[in-house]
């Protein structure tokens, strides 16, 4: 075995070596990764793969999905969330059938005159969402989209990189699409330089805490080999900082904990969620699906969670 070095704070120190498969499309491909000794990021072998026969069609974000964003009560709930129209039955919606929480937090940041960069958009669900809610300065990037889009004159979805832009934004999202980069220190420096003096990142990414704790290399959060990396919140806090970013909030958001657990057993007992969902007969028990949700409950009360958004800034 050749030596590993991360990718992240350049050390030799490996602290432990597993194999992960392919299990999203169910290929069972095998795929080596380390977790550093040092900065105890989890990280693939290697990055020279052709990942566009993993990014295909079928992949859940690039996939054409349809969206529920226009139903009334969806649209007055969106529509209190990001300001466009604020009322007391919104705000009643909204608690009773919370938006996304990463939703909410760019409700909060949001104005009507942003300029917003969506880094691996994939289908633009979320970019389209609040288009139609009126926002107007939309770019979305995504390097395995098979045709640019522009659906309005300021609106457009692109393959591209981030070195081919030459605006600034107010706003930049990358939603669970870090863990999918070869290069983290590059593409913070990239979205450091697009990004505006007063403006935000709204970074969301899994980390290696509970549910890397228990299932390891049949952890979802592996998602061998689309994800790259898998921070812990101190390593990706430090990466960020070391590339001259402030960290304004962090929110761990345990909401859905439960499916990533529910995932996480099937894909230990070597079943894709596919053969699950095909099966003659239910996988688990009642009270086996009961205790995912008592997890997630867990982790709620602990103010924890493997679902992490940072809000970075330029200025402290």
């Amino acid at each position: 075995m050749s030596e590993l070095t991360c990718r992240i704070c350049s050390s030799h120190k490996v602290a432990d070596v597993f194999v992960a498969s392919e299990m999203l499309e169910g290929s069972r491909e095998q795929f080596e990764y380390f977790v550093c000794g040092n900065c105890s990021t989890v990280q693939i072998g290697s990055t020279d793969l052709d990942m566009t026969k993993y990014y295909n069609k079928n992949y859940y974000s690039l996939s054409t999905s349809s969206s529920n964003s226009e139903k009334l009560l969806v649209r007055i709930r969106n529509q209190h969330v990001f300001k466009t129209n604020i009322s007391i039955f919104g705000s009643l919606l909204q608690h009773l059938y919370p938006i996304y929480k990463e939703h909410e937090i760019i409700g909060s940041l949001i104005k009507s005159e942003s300029r917003i960069l969506d880094i691996g958009c994939g289908n633009g669900e979320f970019l389209k969402l609040i288009h139609s809610l009126g926002f107007q300065y939309l770019t979305g990037i995504e390097p395995y989209l098979e045709n640019c889009m522009q659906l309005d004159s300021h609106f457009q979805i692109i393959n591209a990189n981030l070195g081919t832009l030459d605006a600034t934004f107010d706003i930049i999202r990358l939603h669970h699409v870090f863990e999918h980069v070869a290069d983290p220190n590059g593409i913070l420096t990239q979205v450091y330089n697009l990004l505006e003096d007063d403006g935000l990142v709204v970074l969301t990414i899994p980390i290696a805490d509970y549910i890397f704790s228990v299932y390891r290399e049949s952890a979802y959060l592996i998602q061998a080999p689309h994800h790259f990396h898998l921070f812990t919140l101190s390593g990706i806090i430090g990466l960020a900082e070391k590339q001259g970013f402030f960290i304004k909030n962090i929110l761990r958001n345990p909401l859905g904990i439960s499916n990533w657990l529910y995932i996480s057993e099937l894909w230990k007992r070597n079943i894709t969620q596919q053969e699950a969902n095909q099966s003659a007969k239910s996988i688990f028990s009642k009270k086996e699906m009961l205790q995912f949700k008592q997890q997630e409950a867990e982790l709620t009360k602990m103010s924890k969670g493997d679902n992490v958004t940072l809000i970075l800034s330029k200025q402290q």
